[in-house]
């Protein structure tokens, strides 16, 4: 069983791929923000992160740099995911990233990809 993170500031987007990875077989959690996020991460082990970029109180841009600065959790998988434009920066540091709306199909296979490494 693959143990998921997303985190999206929407809550029926945050639920919908919840109710979806569950479907598949994996356990997830859900933040609705960056930093509740970071904390779930702090507290917790997960074999993959999906995050939106565009969040309030912490954004998921500044997540991914957290992520990637920290001893435990830089190796961690993240997938990010946006409706807008995604930078460099944020390619560079991300996994995968996802332009929404995606396929669902898709993710599962990212997701089956970035555990397999």
């Amino acid at each position: 069983m693959i143990s998921l993170l997303v985190i999206d500031d929407e809550p029926d987007i945050a639920e919908c791929l919840s109710e979806a990875l569950q479907d598949q077989g994996h356990r997830v959690s859900i933040a609705h923000d960056g930093q509740a996020g970071l904390r779930m991460l702090d507290a917790h082990v997960f074999d993959v992160v999906l995050t939106d970029l565009m969040m309030p109180i912490m954004d998921g841009e500044e997540l991914l740099r957290r992520i990637r600065s920290h001893p435990r959790l830089a190796s961690v998988p993240v997938i990010v995911m946006s409706a807008g434009l995604i930078n460099d920066e944020v390619r560079s540091l991300a996994n995968v990233c996802l332009i929404k709306p995606f396929k669902l199909p898709a993710l599962y296979d990212h997701v089956t990809q970035l555990v397999a490494r």
